[in-house]
């Protein structure tokens, strides 16, 4: 914490870790502690979907499970190389 204080200089440390203790109330849910952090259920996803589409509308539908996916992008495979510029 002390770190990310010291980089930003505009940050006050109480300030900071009451964020932080928000960020792990709002991550521990049963998905976070029992699978992994930001895992896609596909029950929970499937439930989003038709809240979303019930409340707010969809222009057009969809399959949720072609849209989203639990791969995670391997470095090599980056768009951007390590100077920040475009493959």
């Amino acid at each position: 914490m002390q770190a990310l204080i010291d980089a930003n200089g505009a940050l006050q440390f109480d300030n900071e870790l009451t964020n932080w203790k928000l960020v792990t109330v709002l991550m521990s849910d049963k998905y976070s502690k029992r699978v992994a952090l930001g895992i896609l259920d596909d029950a929970r996803m499937a439930a989003d979907y038709e809240l979303v589409k019930t409340y707010i509308g969809l222009d057009k539908p969809f399959d949720v499970k072609t849209r989203v996916h639990q791969r995670v992008p391997r470095p090599a495979r980056s768009r951007c190389r390590s100077d920040g510029a475009s493959r």
